[in-house]
């Protein structure tokens, strides 16, 4: 209304530019290489905001990939927190409380929850990744660099932000353009989930 061009990342808001990814697609490349890679059916999940669209398209992804497989839904396998580093810790102990049998993998909806539950699995004695994957997604420098590094959903959050100050550009000169835009995604496997193709970054 005010007649200033705007730009969403990672958000698709009605009459606005975006950038994304396909958060749904990512996640679920990611529960796919544990299952069909490693042979896990064993898997924990640790989402993020309930009302968060990124999160909630991570989590599904978790449920469709499982029923694909033919794996068994089970809810106390999953856990509900905030993208915070808290929510790792907290997750892994209510986990290890849980009278399900221990979860061969945990994935994460983001690095910070990610290394978090790997610090509070190690203080439990429990190895990573001899005993217990662990997966996050946006693959920043802390989880690249952790020991062991991390499996993550690498996004490509600088050539988003060029997207996003373009399409600023482009409306201010009046160029056409799509309204939205999407971004691939990619895997990394490391260290976390017992591989080591993801390669050495100090960026």
């Amino acid at each position: 209304k005010a007649g200033i061009p705007a730009v969403f990342i990672d958000k698709d808001v009605p009459d606005f530019y975006t950038i994304g990814i396909d958060n749904e697609a990512a996640m679920a490349n990611m529960v796919e290489h544990f299952i069909v890679h490693h042979g896990f059916t064993r898997l924990n999940f640790v989402s993020g905001p309930e009302d968060n669209v990124e999160s909630q398209l991570r989590l599904k992804a978790y449920r469709d990939t499982l029923a694909k497989h033919g794996i068994a839904l089970e809810e106390k396998r999953i856990y509900h927190g905030n993208f915070m580093s808290k929510d790792g810790t907290d997750a892994v102990n209510a986990f290890l409380r849980s009278e399900l049998a221990p979860p061969q993998a945990i994935i994460c909806s983001n690095d910070l929850m990610a290394i978090a539950a790997m610090n509070a699995l190690t203080q439990n004695g429990i190895r990573v990744p001899e005993d217990v994957a662990v997966s996050g997604f946006d693959y920043i420098y802390n989880g690249r660099n952790f020991a062991p590094s991390l499996t993550s959903v690498q996004r490509p959050l600088e050539r988003g932000g060029q997207l996003a100050c373009q399409a600023i550009v482009n409306a201010l000169r009046g160029i056409p353009q799509e309204r939205s835009i999407m971004l691939d995604t990619k895997c990394m496997f490391s260290h976390s989930c017992g591989c080591n193709e993801a390669p050495q970054m100090d960026i």
